[in-house]
């Protein structure tokens, strides 16, 4: 028989088990799951923060892989380094023009003649290895001497020379200036040179007077026109032997470090000339002298007007020729 004392502890137990249990499950209910069993619902996390972006101004100033491509730093950092503006005449040829000088590691500006058949291959090759380029116009020589397509002559009006020349700077949109192939009697000119100077001066393009006569009237037109003019200094190999082309640019090293620049033409036609300028490009620089593109003397005014300058007459050919 169930005594009233039994069934009053078995009440007591329940109560207790039951305060027990609801104390744990509001507990549980209070305390934020533990990711560490099983998956549940995620506490909320700060966003992280954005990555910091590069300093644009510490980025290289090169794009992509240049070895072996001439880059040139910016001039003005080097305003007291002699200069060396190295012109390299008469591409589009041959298709060896341009590829005796792919080893050259330091800028050169490429002067091409016009309409011919390795003209815009040379052109393509010169601006891919990071070279300037410029308009090798083809002009009228005292010696009459065929200058090649595309030419200027004395007896074409103002408007047929102005047709040619912006026909071959429309083929070549790459060239930043001109200068001319033969053109001793087209340069010794003034009404033939105030038409080109007046042309290249519309189209922010520059003239370089490669001074094939020394009667050349191109600084006297442009000091009157107020337009900036570059004359060649030294002719690397208008003697083609070894010996001399090395002499002349011995000469144009000692006008950069007497004057602090040299404009030096030579022609992508003449293995030797590649040959001189390849086993001596390192110590050229390692002296200190800075290859250069033609334009950048425009920004050093490494101009003439109407002097000569010195060695300006260096190499010029007389009223016979060229």
């Amino acid at each position: 028989m169930v005594t009233g004392r039994f069934v009053s502890g078995i009440l007591l137990l329940a109560l207790v088990t039951i305060v027990i249990a609801t104390g744990v499950l509001i507990g549980t209910a209070q305390r934020p799951p533990d990711s560490s069993h099983g998956p549940g619902i995620p506490e909320a996390r700060e966003a992280p923060a954005a990555p910091e972006r590069p300093d644009a101004s510490a980025a290289p100033d090169t794009l992509g892989d240049t070895e072996g491509v001439a880059v040139q730093e910016d001039p003005p950092e080097h305003a007291d380094a002699p200069r060396l503006y190295l012109v390299l005449d008469d591409a589009g040829q041959s298709p060896l023009d341009v590829r005796r000088f792919t080893s050259f590691q330091s800028v050169f500006t490429l002067a091409v003649l016009p309409e011919l058949a390795y003209s815009d291959d040379a052109v393509q090759l010169a601006r891919a290895l990071g070279h300037e380029v410029i308009l090798h116009q083809p002009m009228e020589a005292l010696n009459g001497e065929d200058p090649g397509p595309a030419a200027i002559y004395l007896d074409q009006s103002d408007a047929e020379i102005l047709s040619v020349l912006r026909s071959n700077l429309a083929r070549y949109p790459e060239a930043r200036g001109v200068n001319n192939h033969m053109g001793s009697r087209a340069t010794g000119d003034e009404r033939v040179m105030e038409v080109v100077l007046r042309a290249l001066a519309e189209g922010n393009q520059y003239f370089l007077d490669s001074r094939t006569t020394h009667r050349s009237v191109a600084p006297r037109v442009a000091a009157r026109l107020g337009i900036p003019l570059l004359a060649r200094d030294v002719f690397l190999d208008h003697d083609r032997s070894r010996d001399s082309i090395e002499a002349q640019l011995d000469l144009a090293l000692d006008h950069a470090r007497t004057r602090g620049y040299a404009i030096v033409i030579g022609h992508v036609t003449v293995p030797e000339t590649a040959d001189v300028l390849l086993a001596r490009q390192e110590e050229i620089t390692s002296e200190g002298f800075l290859f250069l593109p033609l334009s950048a003397a425009l920004d050093f005014g490494d101009t003439v007007v109407t002097s000569r300058g010195p060695g300006r007459s260096e190499n010029t050919d007389d009223d016979s020729g060229y």
